[in-house]
């Protein structure tokens, strides 16, 4: 994130919001998500952030420490790697905080909510129940295990307000790589197309038949996948399948 505004000395707590993973079965701790690598914080009381890295007063101008978070909601997916487990917490960013073209970063800060996803991790059902692991997620009453706990059980437990609500990941970025997907797939189908005009042989045909039923494959995953790693990962194969294809057919071509 790249400053716009000074450093502000605020009266009042700013509003925010920031995505987290529950972790630990026995004695769960609260992992910030983010492009930075954070440490686990107590959410049960508020907060003072230290600079782990060069110790100094949090958050810098010149650094990355401090509390993030960002102002709006609806603009959470487009600055922070969504997962399907995760959780938003509301927090209050206070004393110190520089504000940023995608959000906040605060000295202090004070969880007030955690929201769960509103569908089961497992078969996307309305959530009723959390589920302890090494990482807590939704689950409905038929994906529950021994274990699970109710909202309200989590809401005693953890200390803040536990709720079920709809997070969506940002749909834009996933249609575009679902996308992406299938125009690898139209150009494996123009290659092979131009492999028949040369008379190849049938071996030759074969494999490119079997190459571009890959990349069929591939796409069909990459439109399933929830995750945009997974998704990243798989639009690499099909450019390796994409392009042994184009040197086979460089290879016949007279």
């Amino acid at each position: 994130m790249s400053m716009t505004l000074p450093i502000d000395e605020v009266a009042e707590p700013l509003r925010g919001f920031k995505f987290a993973e529950v972790r630990g079965a026995r004695h769960p701790q609260v992992h910030p998500a983010g492009k930075f690598w954070r440490r686990a914080y107590d959410h049960r009381q508020p907060a003072t952030a230290v600079c782990h890295r060069r110790g100094h007063a949090a958050p810098s101008v010149e650094c990355t420490c401090g509390f993030h978070a960002v102002q709006d909601l609806h603009t959470l997916p487009d600055v922070t790697e969504h997962h399907d487990h995760m959780v938003v917490l509301e927090v209050e960013l206070g004393s110190t905080v520089i504000e940023h073209e995608q959000g906040l970063r605060g000295e202090q800060q004070t969880v007030l909510a955690m929201r769960f996803p509103v569908a089961c991790t497992r078969c996307r059902r309305p959530a009723t129940h959390l589920q302890p692991g090494r990482v807590w997620r939704s689950v409905c009453g038929a994906c529950t295990g021994r274990d699970a706990v109710s909202r309200a059980d989590a809401t005693a437990l953890f200390g803040v307000e536990v709720s079920f609500t709809a997070q969506a990941p940002k749909q834009s970025q996933r249609v575009m790589e679902t996308v992406r997907g299938f125009s690898m797939v139209a150009l494996m189908l123009v290659c092979t197309l131009c492999a028949t005009k040369v008379s190849p042989p049938p071996a030759f045909m074969a494999l490119m038949g079997g190459l571009t039923s890959m990349t069929l494959g591939l796409g069909a995953a990459t439109a399933a996948a929830r995750l945009p790693r997974t998704r990243e990962s798989l639009f690499i194969l099909q450019s390796v399948t994409l392009f042994l294809s184009s040197m086979l057919l460089i290879a016949i071509t007279p």
